[in-house]
């Protein structure tokens, strides 16, 4: 197999490597979208009226451009998926479970804001009855960000030993790749824990105060290999499309 082309996997992985490119330009103009909208108040403040218009101005725009971008560079890596699909089943696999969560999703975003206030709405309904209760949404939009959060792993282990069958090449580094996620996944099960165990008040102070640094460290490791494990993941595609 190793001596075989397989151009639906090529053309695909190099969409989906677009597509990832795609994300970080969008996450880049969401930020600076944010630090435009930050700086709009104390311009105007500051009184200059044209100055907070130009950076709200910048704010609409970096936002919209955020969401295109976002929105091209999914469409571009569920293409991606279904191109790489006709040559590996795993990686076919992979374009159900972008489906799925792209429907996910949706349902999610339906959900997001009533849960953000879904604990006030609770005491609210208590006072005024008319109002309605919906503070079950919170821990549904939960269940489904939790679902989103495996499927994109489900996906992203299909995509890098889908390509790994096809080209044995790829193996070794599919197989680091994946290690450094999971080191991810790890951290943040062992912070979620210790954020749970500290939330009960079953320990003392001095025990509190231990945790609280323990946590500390864990997310500052949590953060590095998160950033680690997405450079890996786009040197591993990037190899992927070259060699395929």
């Amino acid at each position: 197999r190793n001596n075989m082309s397989y151009e639906n996997a090529k053309r695909g992985i190099s969409k989906v490597f677009t597509s990832e490119i795609l994300s970080i330009i969008s996450s880049v103009c969401m930020v600076l979208a944010a630090v435009c909208a930050i700086l709009t108040v104390p311009v105007l403040m500051s009184g200059s009226e044209a100055g907070a218009g130009v950076t709200f101005i910048l704010f609409v725009v970096l936002f919209i451009a955020s969401f295109i971008i976002a929105l091209i560079g999914y469409i571009t890596g569920l293409v991606g998926l279904n191109t790489a699909g006709k040559d590996s089943a795993r990686i076919a696999n992979a374009f159900k479970f972008a489906i799925i969560n792209l429907i996910l999703g949706v349902v999610g975003s339906l959900f997001a804001p009533a849960s953000s206030v879904s604990g006030a709405t609770s005491m609210i309904h208590q006072i005024v009855p008319s109002i309605p209760d919906v503070s079950w949404m919170g821990p549904v939009n939960g269940v489904i960000q939790i679902a989103i959060s495996v499927f994109s792993l489900v996906i992203i282990y299909n995509v890098l030993f889908g390509c790994a069958e096809l080209k044995s090449e790829l193996q070794d580094k599919a197989n680091s790749t994946w290690k450094v996620i999971m080191s991810v996944i790890i951290i943040n099960i062992i912070v979620a824990i210790v954020s749970i165990l500290m939330s009960t008040g079953i320990f003392g102070v001095g025990m509190s105060t231990t945790f609280f640094v323990i946590t500390g460290i864990l997310l500052v490791a949590d953060f590095v290999l998160d950033i680690v494990s997405f450079i890996m993941y786009l040197v591993f595609l990037n190899k992927a499309k070259k060699v395929l």
